[in-house]
Parts: structure tokens; sequence; C-alpha cells
């Protein structure tokens, strides 16, 4: 071999075997280190990052990074195997741990449940295709690679020699025997060290060559005393935060104070889960204001268009890496710890003794819901502190939050009767119609210099409808429309335009979908809305009257109510029942009083049933189904979530989809459900690469509009 030994292709960076070896290590090491490992486990960690990987000296591994395959064989060749024929070049009483971290760090090492875990780890290979063949194949050459295997270890400081092929077949001997026992002593947990690989690999991988830069900026305590501020308008800011109790219920309307109030609760690393692409990103940049000391590396956010949000690649790279002293994502990104989906484990252990927020824990619809019950549980598990932020929670989910939790455990607080009342801001009116909105709304804006007008819609189609009349209706008055089917990155442009168009002094006509609900900092003086759910018509009644000064209290805004349609049909995406009910205990003609919310939504939610599903779940009571090194290999989260989602790309984009990077063709993505009854758009097909979207025709795109389709099925 006289071309430099890779680790990565030339595609994808070609990276150099040793430093891609040494770099793992030290992240190995940092992430050991940041969990609370103790120093022989710590130095363990380190050793397994310098032998992950060594297998990839292999001549036809080599051969595949360079671009041509040097191999027919039929057995897969799988670099984790091959790096554990160096096992040896370690003490023997470090050798089960070695194998622990090395063997699964991409494939299980077996089969269960009909191969739901794969077919390429050592056990099935093993005993599939025998043994003997199996290491024959991951030591073809040995003579030849071997040498080069020792030199790059050495390099690394570990003192080694040359391994004979007896030697390296005990050794895979030893690597197969230790995940043979597993396999029939039927071993089922899941392995922080396996986690700790997983992590520190891919953390590594993302920033080739700046780890222990990075690496020095990650696991930080964040310093949280820009929100102990206190202030008479926010009264949670002038509760104690008591410190005997673990987890915390908050419950009190928006405005009160929530966010402050649960990052006071927090004593360690915080992951904050929002329910909403777009409350996700005006959070991001409230906290990074508000921790101006901490790195950039140290505060991420998470979501499909995330890479939008963030400027250097390292920072890009880092959004779902382990480390982040704050990192804001949708509970979605959580999900496989409890589903035990691939690389569960990494993101297990970097959650682990954490701070975690569920803020607006409520807007999930029950699906989703029954699936952040079961994290809860999971999370208990991991030892993790809970903080849980609400407006609005039905008593009965209430119950199963403090069921999971141990009221014992639970620091619950709330506004006062008369605190409640200063937040009393709305005045709601139901109507038959939008044209009977309108006419209140032409009333409204005579004689106001500047009105914000907010329209919510329940579907996509809908928005886009109203949106076309508003804009023949009122040609003069600034109008933009919001949803989730535009270009992700014509999406982030429209949100920056939404903030700007609220923060002039101009009027303005905004039309959305529910994407407005959560955490938006936009302050609208009337509202227009199909009618929701309660909990979620709340949520869209925030976007309202937002702004509170000691002036504001005491005054209210109308929101308009439409009433729900009479057909089942055109109620979707949400149950004609729970539309009515919502409708019915909403008073006409009177201020909202925010003390009689919780006992509305106690009408309308009597019971939450969460659909039972835990068929998936990895834990079963205080079991753990999987066995140790195992994961599941296909996505069940999809299934679960009930969501067949995919994407669209126009006919234009496609050459530049094609050529782009990940961030390039996230920009370009539209994202769908797959229910969709596509008309006049199959005719380019699919691409085979990249999310493998449907292209479909230019025409039925614009900026201002986003995605127009005629046919349609639960659309949002």
């Amino acid at each position: 071999m006289n071309r430099p030994i890779l680790a990565k292709s030339v595609e994808y960076g070609g990276t150099l075997l040793l430093d891609h070896l040494q770099h793992v290590a030290i992240a190995c090491e940092t992430i050991a280190q940041a969990i609370g490992c103790d120093s022989h486990e710590i130095s363990l960690a380190k050793k397994a990052g310098y032998l992950h990987d060594i297998g990839k000296v292999h001549p036809h591994f080599q051969g595949r990074l360079y671009g041509n395959n040097l191999s027919d064989s039929y057995i897969p060749l799988r670099h984790e195997i091959s790096s554990l024929l160096f096992l040896s070049v370690f003490p023997a009483e470090e050798h089960e741990a070695l194998i622990e971290y090395v063997v699964a760090h991409h494939k299980s090492i077996g089969v269960q449940d009909n191969n739901s875990y794969g077919d390429k780890g050592i056990v099935y290979l093993s005993h599939s295709l025998q043994s003997a063949k199996v290491f024959k194949r991951h030591s073809d050459m040995w003579s030849e690679w071997m040498p080069l295997a020792i030199d790059i270890l050495q390099q690394c400081g570990i003192e080694c020699s040359a391994i004979s092929l007896d030697e390296a077949r005990r050794n895979f001997d030893k690597a197969l025997e230790y995940c043979e026992t597993i396999i029939i002593s039927q071993n089922r947990q899941w392995s922080k060290r396996k986690g700790i690989m997983v992590a520190g690999d891919h953390l590594a991988s993302a920033i080739q060559g700046k780890t222990f830069d990075i690496c020095t900026k990650l696991f930080q305590l964040p310093n949280l005393k820009a929100f102990r501020r206190e202030h008479e308008l926010y009264p949670l800011s002038m509760k104690k935060c008591k410190e005997d109790k673990k987890h915390t219920l908050v419950k009190a309307p928006t405005g009160a104070g929530k966010t402050d109030f649960l990052m006071r609760r927090c004593k360690a690393r915080i992951f904050y889960t929002l329910p909403f692409q777009a409350s996700i990103n005006a959070m991001y940049d409230r906290f990074k204001n508000a921790m101006p000391d901490l790195p950039n590396e140290s505060i991420q956010i998470l979501h499909a268009t995330s890479v939008f949000k963030v400027k250097t690649q390292e920072e890009k790279a880092l959004q779902s890496k382990a480390g982040a002293s704050v990192k804001i994502l949708t509970p979605h990104q959580l999900l496989s710890i409890i589903t035990g989906g691939r690389g569960f484990e990494a993101i297990s252990i970097d959650l682990m003794g954490n701070d975690i927020i569920l803020d607006e824990v409520h807007c999930y619809n029950p699906e989703t819901q029954s699936l952040i019950m079961e994290l809860l549980r999971v999370l208990v598990r991991l030892d993790c502190r809970i903080h849980i932020g609400t407006a609005t929670l039905p008593r009965s989910l209430e119950d199963k939050i403090i069921d999971i939790l141990g009221e014992e455990n639970i620091y619950q607080e709330s506004l006062t009767f008369d605190e409640m009342k200063n937040f009393n801001r709305h005045i709601v009116y139901k109507k038959n119609s939008l044209e009977e909105c309108l006419v209140e709304f032409e009333k409204y804006k005579e004689g106001q210099k500047s009105v914000k007008c907010l329209i919510v819609c329940n579907r996509v189609d809908r928005a886009q409808k109203v949106y076309q009349d508003i804009q023949d209706k009122y040609a003069g008055i600034p109008t933009l429309l919001l949803h989730s089917r535009f270009k992700r990155q014509d999406r982030a442009k429209k949100e920056r335009e939404l903030h700007e168009l609220f923060n002039s002094n101009q009027s303005c006509i905004v039309v959305s979908t529910q994407v407005v609900e959560v955490s938006l900092d936009i302050s609208a003086d009337i509202m227009i809305t199909e009618c929701a759910p309660l909990d979620a018509l709340v949520q869209r009644f925030g976007r309202v009257h937002r702004k509170r000064t000691n002036e504001t209290i005491g005054t209210y805004k109308p929101v308009y109510v439409i009433a729900p349609p009479e057909s089942a049909s055109k109620c979707k995406p949400y149950q004609k029942e729970i539309l009515e009910k919502s409708f019915e205990i909403l008073d006409d003609g009177i201020v909202l009083e925010e003390n009689t919310i919780q006992e509305k939504l106690n009408f309308v939610y009597p019971t939450i049933v969460h659909p039972a599903k835990d068929v998936y779940f990895v834990w079963k009571n205080d079991m753990f189904e999987l066995f140790m090194l195992c994961h599941y290999s296909h996505d069940c989260l999809s299934e679960l979530l009930s969501i067949e989602s995919r994407t669209v790309v126009l006919n234009n984009d496609t050459q530049t989809y094609k050529e782009g990077n990940g961030e390039i063709r996230t920009a370009l993505e539209i994202p769908v459900p797959a229910t969709i009854k596509y008309k006049k758009i199959t005719e380019f097909g699919t691409l085979e690469y990249g999310s493998f979207p449907l292209v479909v025709s230019d025409e039925l795109y614009t900026y201002e509009y986003g995605l127009r389709i005629t046919q349609i099925d639960n659309l949002l």
C-alpha cells in the first residue's frame, strides 16, 4: 500500500486513518469523563477510540475508499470485525470492555425478532456463513496490512508488536464468544460503552481535525444568571425555586415568565424541547442573547432546517452531536431512546443526569402524547430532572404526568387567582363565517393608525384560498402567507419577514396555519381563527395582545372564532366532536377569564385516551427488551407518529439538488405528508438520492403561495 491510509473517502473529506483514530480517542475520553466515568473507564474509552476503526487498513476496505472494489467475496466486510483482530495489543483483562465498545458501533451483533436487528453483525455472519469463512474474509492478506495497522497503533502511543494470524484468530474467537454469550443468555440491557463510542465517533467525524478544540467547548454547565431576574409583570419571576423537589410542573399563561422559571430550576446541561420549528428558532435566538459567555458550539438547535440558524460549518455539524450546554429541539429528536433505534445509546448517554424541559407539552396530538409519556418514563430511568411548563393542561393529562414522575418528586407552581386575573386580555366572539369576521375587522381598523391582523386556518389549502381572497379585498394592506408547505429556505425567510411586518408601524394581515401557535414572538391586535381544539385555540390567542406592560393590563383585544364545519371531513385534521365541544364551551362577547380555562379544558377532554402502541417500546415495565449491543435498524417512529411524510422538490431545482450537499438539499425540499393525493405532478418521478423527493412541476409553486395542490388529504 503506497497510498495514504484513509478513514473516509476523498468524497467525504479524505481523512487519514491515524488522524481519525486520534480524534475519536479524544472525543470518547471527553464524553466518558463528562458522564462521570472513573479513571479506569476513561482510559478504556480512549483505547477503544484507537482500536475501533483500525480494521479499515484492510486492503479491500481501502480499495473501496479509493473507488475500486478489490473483492468479489459474497461475505460482507465489516471493518469493526477486522479491528477486533488486534484486540491482544491491550491487556487481557480489558478485552471484554473493548469488545463492548467496538464490535457494534455500526451494526447490531446478532438477530432477534425475525432479523429486525440487521444481517451484518458478527454473530449473524458467523452463524449464517460459518465463522471460519468470516474470519478469513476479515483477515485476508494479513501479512500485507497487519504491519501497517500496528504502525498506526504505535503512532497512537500503543506499545505493541506484530500479531500472527493465529493470534488474530484467537482475538476473533474471543470477540465472537463474548457476543454469542449475550445472545444465548438473553442479556437484555443497553450499553453505555456503545453509546460513548457512537457519540465519540460521530462527534469526531463531524468536526474533522478540530476535535480537541471543540471538545474543550462542550459539556459545559450553562450560566443561568440571565434567568434570575425579578419583575412584577412576570409573577413567576417573583416566586422562589425550591430545591427539595427533583422535577417541576408549572402551569401559567403565556407571558407569566415560565421559561425563566424553568431555566432557574435547572442544575446541569439543558435539553429544551418545543413542539414547532418556529418556536425552536425563537427560543434559540433568546438563549443566544441571554448566554453570551457560552461558546457558539455550546448552544445547539435541532430540527429539519436548523442548519439555517447557525453560521459556521462546525456549528452546523454539531447540532445533532453530544455535549451541548443547551440544546433546543423537538421531543421527536429524543424518541429513539424509547424505540431502540440506531444511535439510541449515544442519545441516552448525552441525556443522562441532565435537565430536560418539556414546554407546551399539551400541544401534541394523542399519538405523540403517548410517546412523550413513555419518553418521561425512560428519562426518569436515566436520572434526568424533568421540568414541564404549559399554559393549558387537561386534568387527565396532568394526572398521567404526576403518576409517572411521582407527586412527591414534583415541585408544582401556578399563579394565584388574583395573579391570573391580570392575564385576561382577550374578548372572544363566536361567528359563523369568515365574512362575518371580516366585517368586524373593518369596523375595528377604522380610526386606527396601525392594525396587525392574524388569520389562522387549519389546513394549507384553506389558508392559500383565504390569502388570495384577502389580497383581492384589501389590496392596499401588506399581506403575508405562512404555512408548512414552502421550500425550507423560503419558510425561514418568511418567518423573518413576519417579524419585520409585526415590528413595523404599518397595518398588515398575515394568513397562517397552526405554525404560529407556539412561541413566535409576535403580537397581533386582532385574530380571526377557524375553530380548533380548545388548547390549540388558547395557544393561538397567545399571539394576540402578547406584549404586557403596566398600561396594557386590564385592556382587551378581540379574537373571532369561526364555527366548525358540519362535515367531519372538513374538520380535518381535528375531530369534529372536539371542535364542537371547544366552540360550545367558549363564551361569546365577553372577556375570556384565564381562571376558567382549566375548567373548560376538563369539559373538552374529560379523559385522554393514548393509543396503545407499546409494542414498539424497548422498555416494558422495568424490563429492557433488546439484547445488549443491538438496536433496531428499521424506523418505527413514522408508524408510531402516524407520519408517512415525504418531501418534494421542483423540477427546476433537481440539478442543484443532485450536486448539492446536505444543507443545499434541505433548503430546496418542501415537506408534505404522504397522504397527499397528487394531481398532474408525478410525471417527473422520484430522485434516487437525498431524501428521495418526488419531483413536481414548477408551476405548482410560488414564493408567495408555496406549493399548491388542489387534491389533498390531511395536509397541515
